[in-house]
């Protein structure tokens, strides 16, 4: 055949050749991460086909994602060659169960059941949960999570413990005998269903182990439980011997990192234990990074205990190529992170950046810096901080109190959260402020209300949302309205309502974090609603610019998991905290700290050039500055991989000397630098909660020519305010500094100009300690 050497000029390595090569039998691929295990799992489907001449149709081969199925089926294509009219069925688990219910012949009628959406589903339990009277207890996007983690075997242990379980338990019942009278299946169904075919009906089961003869499954460790057991009936007959010609799955237990969503390690550390005679060939060789990168990587995920034991290496050799940076605060590290992208700009031109974080509202202060500095970005899997929904719900809130005349703001709130006030509460309102044109939005609203223009409910919802804004104008103060405003309107019940469990925990974060964004606006000194917009719209018009004058963005920013199966030439992992990576949510379980490490494990294996950590030791989260301690998993990075520095009291001359020397490569390699003279012991801010031991001490260093000192105004005598020219001072983020000058307000009060180590700095003095 003339596609015949294709395997045979194929580079393949010895462990890669084996595993495409492999005859009949069960195989274990475990690839390491970069290895090219999809390039083994194509090839081997087209070894199949052209060497062993195997019918394409008896060849099933599924993965988890329709991208991914594309690229393999693209892949398969071009190696067998366009002469071969069958083809092998190459998609994801859900589209051959919905194939193989649409085409069987036992329960024929299945074929005519319709598949529901997620809206169609949700629209179900909620027209239950209202007709058994539980809207206040039972939230239709938490029903329909635990619906679907019941029928993917998740551990839904969680739920047994709500007091509500019993009354859940009735409503998913009820939803099945709906949806069976309905004739319908929702997404989950598809893998029930098809199970339920092999295990029921022996007839069904008999004929498709006669037809398929070879399945392949890509990233086996992303497979859930009830995956797992489709593959045993596809492939096991019912006294559990194996019947296939062959099954190969490719996985890497290493890269587990979707418990969340029902994915379970389990299923391929336990592979060879459900399908007797396996053979495993491991494949370690890494094409992506230099060696330091893979060795920094290999020590951090041997401290796992549920993996099978391997280490990565790459022929490509190198050194100095991992950085570690403890920053003062979460707002220096944003500084570091757009300070190296310039220099890798400048450096390297071309060389793709990745900034990756545990969760998405990380990425405010990061976008903010970035911004600042002209770097072009864009959000992986997610959209900008100013963009997501729920901030622009609050900014609409703010934009109203400042300008009620605002009518998009109005048309986007009055409604948010859901008050009754919908479409045609809002037809009228437009044409009755048509008519009254002079009147802002309230005096609109007042009319309506006295006019009795409004049902009851809707007259008493109109004048709940008048009675907030009352008494609020733009000169009010941003952090405890914007707190006021939250807290009355109900909006984090509202998320929860009507958001998936998972999505409302992340859009909460997210209003944290824009509440942690208005205090550190106001310790600059915009204090005022107006003040606090001005310095958004300038965010915003920065962002807009750089999207005009850049069409490639220098910066990626993405979550760990969404970076898996991607890879850059610098990787930055933010955010190296106890309480963010690993999360709070896993730190006291030990199967879920593992799952947090190889989430840094996956981070760390995404750079094929470089990585720097960063740290903060004080980061603000729900508008508070909170002291944090290092991860237990930079403790895991081998000392003599990883160049480490405390940058508290360092500049953007600091940080651009020491990129400058880390890129370009001078003035040595060498680990030994010499200290920052001038930097000074920090002395704890009061944070509000108690002190956490200390972090594990890390080599403070900076390069000789960061040298340097602030230029120290004359002292002068102190003010009536209690200040003086040239007094030090302490900030709980910038650290200490020196006034250098002392704006005295009417109410003697005052806001004061400092010069800190990281640059000038307007700030109110409520902020401030004397050093």
């Amino acid at each position: 055949m003339s596609n015949q050497p294709t395997i045979q000029q194929t580079k393949l390595n010895k462990e890669q050749h084996s595993a495409v090569t492999h005859k009949n039998g069960i195989l274990l691929v475990c690839a390491g991460a970069g290895s090219g295990k999809t390039r083994v799992i194509t090839m081997r489907i087209a070894h199949l086909i052209v060497n062993n001449q195997v019918d394409p149709l008896s060849i099933v081969a599924l993965t988890f994602t329709n991208k991914a199925a594309k690229e393999m089926r693209q892949r398969v294509q071009k190696l067998v060659g366009e002469g071969n009219i069958s083809r092998p069925f190459v998609g994801t688990f859900h589209s051959y169960c919905l194939r193989l219910l649409k085409t069987n012949r036992v329960m024929p009628e299945l074929a005519s059941y319709s598949i529901m959406d997620q809206d169609d589903k949700e629209l179900l339990i909620k027209q239950l949960v209202k007709h058994r009277g539980l809207e206040k207890q039972l939230k239709t996007k938490s029903v329909s999570a635990y619906i679907s983690a019941k029928k993917n075997r998740a551990d839904i242990q969680e739920w047994t413990y709500n007091p509500w379980y019993s009354s859940l338990e009735e409503v998913a019942k009820q939803y099945e005998e709906e949806k069976e009278l309905c004739r319908a299946l929702d997404f989950d169904d598809l893998l029930v269903r098809a199970l339920d075919l092999f295990k029921k009906y022996p007839a069904f089961k008999q004929g498709f182990q006669c037809n398929i003869s070879h399945v392949l499954v890509d990233e086996y460790q992303d497979t859930n439980a009830i995956q797992h057991e489709l593959l045993k009936e596809m492939t096991l007959d019912t006294k559990k011997k194996f019947v296939a010609d062959s099954l190969c799955v490719v996985g890497d237990e290493d890269q587990s990192i979707y418990s969340w969503r029902g994915a379970t390690v389990a299923n391929i550390l336990n592979f060879e234990k459900d399908f007797k005679k396996t053979n495993r060939i491991t494949i370690s060789q890494n094409y992506r990074s230099v060696q330091p990168i893979l060795e920094a990587a290999n020590s951090v995920i041997s401290n796992n205990t549920m993996r099978n034991p391997k280490d990565l290496w790459s022929s490509k050799e190198a050194r100095n190529r991992l950085m570690q940076l403890t920053c003062l605060s979460n707002y220096q590290e944003a500084d570091a992170v757009a300070s190296f992208a310039t220099h890798v700009k400048r450096f390297n031109e071309g060389s793709s950046i990745a900034v990756l974080y545990r969760s998405h509202y990380q990425s405010r202060t990061l976008e903010e810096a970035l911004i600042k500095s002209s770097i072009p970005y864009v959000i992986i899997g997610g959209i900008q901080f100013y963009e997501r929904k729920e901030i622009k719900d609050m900014l609409a809130y703010m934009r109203l109190i400042a300008n009620p005349f605002d009518r998009i703001s109005f048309s986007r709130i009055i409604n948010t959260p859901l008050r009754g006030l919908g479409a045609k509460f809002k037809e009228l309102f437009s044409a009755t402020w048509a008519q009254n044109s002079l009147y802002n939005s309230w005096q609109v609203a007042q009319l309506m209300i006295d006019q009795g223009m409004v049902t009851h409910s809707k007259k008493k919802a109109l004048q709940k949302v008048v009675d907030l804004f009352t008494g609020l104008d733009a000169k009010s103060p941003v952090h405890a309205t914007a707190q006021n405003i939250l807290q009355s309107i109900g909006y984090y019940e509202y998320l929860q309502d009507q958001c998936e469990p998972d999505v409302a925990r992340t859009r909460t974060e997210n209003m944290h974090e824009l509440l942690g964004a208005i205090a550190h606006f106001e310790q600059q000194g915009h204090t005022t609603i107006q003040a606090f917009l001005d310095e958004v719209a300038l965010l915003q018009e920065h962002t807009l610019k750089n999207k005009e004058n850049q069409t490639t963005p220098t910066v990626q920013m993405m979550t760990l998991h969404a970076a898996k199966g991607l890879e850059f030439d610098n990787v930055i992992l933010v955010g190296l905290e106890e309480g963010l990576l690993p999360s709070s949510r896993s730190i006291h379980d030990e199967q879920s700290v593992e799952e947090e490490r190889r989430l840094v494990y996956v981070g760390i294996t995404r750079a094929r050039e470089r990585v720097l950590l960063t740290n903060a030791r004080y980061r603000t989260t729900y508008g508070q500055m909170n002291e944090q301690l290092p991860s237990r998993f930079l403790d895991e990075v081998p000392e003599q991989l990883v160049k480490k520095h405390e940058c508290f009291g360092w500049t953007r001359g600091n940080f651009s000397s020491q990129f400058a020397n880390w890129l370009g490569g001078m003035p040595s390699n060498d680990f030994t630098v010499e200290p920052l003279q001038t930097e000074q012991p920090w002395q704890a801010p009061q944070t509000g909660r108690k002190k956490p031991k200390s972090p594990q001490a890390v080599q403070r260093s900076a390069p000789r020519q960061m040298q340097h000192s602030i230029p120290r105004p004359k002292r002068v005598a102190s003010t009536k305010t209690g200040w003086a020219i040239r007094q030090q001072v302490t900030h709980a983020v910038f650290g200490q500094g020196d006034i250098t000058h002392i704006d005295e307000r009417a109410d003697g009060s005052a806001r004061l100009t400092i010069a800190f180590a990281i640059g000038i700095k307007v700030i109110d003095e409520k902020f401030i300690r004397k050093a």
